[in-house]
C-alpha cells in the first residue's frame, strides 16, 4: 500500500513538473495535455491498485474506458456552462 501512495505521489509531482515547461504553447494546448497526463496516471494507480489478475482485466478495462468517456463528456459540459456563466450574466 505504501508503494502504491508513493507511486501517486510521484506522478502527481512528475505531471506538475511538466506543466512549466509547456508554457510556451496555447493554454487550451496545455490544459489538454494536463488532463491527459492527470487521466493516465489515474489509470495508472487504479491498476495498481486494483491487482487484477489478467482475465479480470480483460472485463474491467472496456468498463472503465466506457465510464471514463462518459464522465469526460460530463465534465466538458460542466467546464461550458461555467465558462458561460460571465456571458450570460452581461
Amino acid at each position: 500500500m505504501r508503494t502504491i501512495l508513493y507511486l501517486f505521489v510521484f506522478m502527481v509531482i512528475a505531471g506538475l513538473g511538466a506543466v512549466p515547461a509547456l508554457a510556451q504553447d496555447k493554454p487550451a494546448d496545455n490544459m489538454q495535455v494536463v488532463r491527459e497526463k492527470a487521466r493516465a496516471n489515474k489509470k495508472l494507480v487504479v491498476a495498481e491498485t486494483m491487482g487484477m489478475t489478467e482475465s479480470e482485466a480483460k472485463v474491467f478495462w472496456p468498463v472503465y474506458e466506457a465510464y471514463q468517456k462518459e464522465l469526460v463528456k460530463l465534465n466538458d459540459r460542466i467546464l461550458k456552462a461555467i465558462q458561460e456563466i460571465p456571458s450570460r450574466s452581461a
